[in-house]
């Protein structure tokens, strides 16, 4: 269990600095790969630890986000041919898919396939991912940009109200009661803080940078 999430929240913008360093670097040696793989991986454990231990509102992570995916070509695909994505899944066709946060964390978390994927102008645009229990089903690509907007809306925000519940189940002689279970909370901001223009801003190269106070 999480006691202070303030430290966790600042890894989470430090990992934040290193993907928007890295959009726009020329630099590709081995370790900037490496640098943003744990960046990512680290990222989406610390969400999912902060979301189990109550500290971020659930609505957060129960957002659903457009994405895409592939199919899988029905072949084999293990440790020594998970990279040739283009022979392992089919490419040729995207479809628009749309799930939760959650779901999506756990992919990157439970990364079977993980490829970092670059646009035209060689600059970093997203991942290519999957599970070891989606990978003979599905692709999914997710934008880096969506990747950066949910690590800065948990980095940046405090919880500073929260409402908990704890589940009453009759069973015949005896009272059960489940755990007690975060169901809704307001996670409040810096008063200049608007993600919107944030993210925007990250598209024209300007990287926000944080109240050196906070």
């Amino acid at each position: 269990m999480i006691y202070e999430s303030y430290y966790w929240k600042n890894e989470l913008y430090r990992n934040y600095r290193i993907i928007v360093k890295f959009i726009s670097s020329k630099n590709r040696k081995e370790k900037n790969f490496v640098n943003i793989e744990k960046a990512i991986m680290i990222s989406a454990y610390i969400i999912r630890k902060l979301d189990e231990a109550a500290k971020i509102p659930p609505y957060i992570l129960n957002k659903e986000i457009n994405i895409k995916k592939y199919t899988a070509n029905k072949k084999i695909i293990d440790l020594m041919n998970w990279h040739r994505i283009e022979e392992n899944y089919k490419l040729e066709d995207e479809f628009e898919y749309k799930d939760k946060w959650r779901f999506f964390i756990n992919q990157i978390i439970h990364s079977f396939t993980f490829i970092l994927i670059f646009d035209d102008n060689n600059r970093f645009s997203g991942i290519m991912i999957n599970s070891d229990k989606t990978k003979n089903e599905n692709l999914f690509y997710i934008c880096i940009s969506e990747i950066i907007k949910l690590i800065l809306e948990i980095s940046e925000g405090d919880l500073t109200s929260a409402k908990y519940c704890r589940k009453y189940i009759p069973e015949n002689w005896r009272n059960i009661y489940n755990d007690m279970k975060l169901i809704d909370g307001k996670y409040d901001y810096e008063p200049d803080f608007n993600l919107d223009e944030i993210m925007k801003n990250i598209k024209k190269g300007k990287f926000y940078k944080r109240n050196i106070f906070k």
